[in-house]
């Protein structure tokens, strides 16, 4: 749209667009109460790849470019970016048979790490 970026499959679409003018010095603070960061499943690394041309082609803010994170897992590969608020968003690779795994396990064994804020 004219006023927002947006993409879309079979399951979901996501948008994103600016803060209305009442709320525009508002920005989003991932370190208080409530939502971090959304991440979203890729099939490939390619398709992380690809995302990121799309990310700088339509001049969206790049946190962390396209890289492995092992902090977060072995083979994990994401792109981190902000909305126009500052809301963290991700795109990551991550082989299916880790989170199928954790599906069926019930949890993530990866270690988690806290904030220096």
């Amino acid at each position: 749209g004219a006023d927002y970026i947006h993409w879309a499959n079979a399951q979901m679409t996501i948008a994103i667009r600016d803060a209305s003018a009442a709320n525009r010095d508002a920005r989003f603070d991932r370190y208080r109460v409530g939502l971090h960061h959304l991440a979203l499943r890729a099939r490939s690394r390619a398709d992380v790849d690809a995302f990121h041309q799309f990310l700088v082609r339509e001049k969206v803010e790049v946190l962390d470019a396209p890289a492995e994170y092992p902090q977060y897992g072995e083979n994990y590969y994401a792109v981190f970016f902000a909305d126009p608020d500052g809301l963290k968003l991700e795109l990551v690779h991550y082989p299916w048979g880790y989170w199928r795994k954790v599906q069926t396990e019930g949890h993530d064994p990866r270690p988690r790490y806290e904030s220096k804020k």
